[in-house]
């Protein structure tokens, strides 16, 4: 008899929020805030990432399915943003250094 586990969020926790950025190319990162733990964030994240830039638009949300499904999924790795400027409507993020002013600790999937 083998034992197995279960790997999920704790019940007080819940999951991460994910943030999708769009360029004038179309789908171009998607970020939770802070450095998440890579293996607990990924049995989540294709959907979630889909899900995210299908809040933005329906169009960006079969773009970026299809190219997770191209890829063969979504690529986790951390890194660090800051935010850059906001219209009222739209907010602007980069990707940065860590020693870059505002930086704060995201994990990622890069698109483009």
């Amino acid at each position: 008899m083998h034992d197995t586990a279960t790997l999920s969020y704790p019940a007080e926790a819940s999951a991460p929020r994910w943030t999708a950025l769009v360029t004038d190319d179309g789908p171009f990162a998607a970020f939770v805030r802070g450095h998440q733990d890579l293996f607990l964030l990924a049995a989540d994240a294709y959907e979630a990432i889909i899900d995210a830039f299908d809040d933005l638009s329906p169009d960006y949300g079969r773009d970026i399915a299809e190219i997770l499904e191209a890829a063969g999924g979504a690529v986790l790795r951390h890194d660090w943003m800051r935010h850059t400027e906001s219209d009222g409507e739209i907010d602007y993020f980069e990707f940065c250094s860590p020693a870059a002013k505002d930086a704060f600790p995201v994990t990622a999937a890069r698109f483009q």
